[in-house]
């Protein structure tokens, strides 16, 4: 299971999230990127990952769903500063402008598709 830090979130040792909805990730020791497992909940039941950015140039972050006709995205991505950009597709690449807490909004594109729940993969990498 995973450790729980003093907010309530999940802190990456292990990577199945499947009852969590707020992620914080923490990187393997001399790793960059890592894969974790997530469970989306159905119709406004968004997963919140956090992810502290202490170097690299570009943040890449890919949504795996066991269906391929899943119906989610990354809705939005904060910014250490507080701007936010979004939303982007089952895969997103921004070159990183500073470093700090990135916080990415993963859930459904309530403009498309039926209600979807289900497992996923995300894969975060920072380069």
């Amino acid at each position: 299971m995973p450790i729980n830090d003093s907010s309530g979130s999940s802190a990456i040792n292990e990577t199945d999230f499947t009852k969590d909805s707020i992620i914080t990730i923490k990187f393997p020791k001399d790793s960059s990127s890592t894969t974790v497992t997530c469970r989306m909940n159905g119709i406004n039941k968004p997963i919140t990952v956090n992810i502290p950015v202490t170097i690299g140039k570009k943040l890449t972050m890919q949504l795996i769903p066991e269906d391929s006709v899943a119906n989610i995205r990354i809705n939005q991505l904060f910014m250490p500063n507080g701007k936010a950009d979004g939303p982007f597709g089952r895969k997103m690449e921004m070159k990183i402008t500073q470093q700090g807490n990135y916080k990415v909004i993963v859930g459904e594109n309530l403009m498309q598709g039926d209600e979807w729940k289900g497992i996923f993969k995300l894969t975060v990498k920072v380069e």
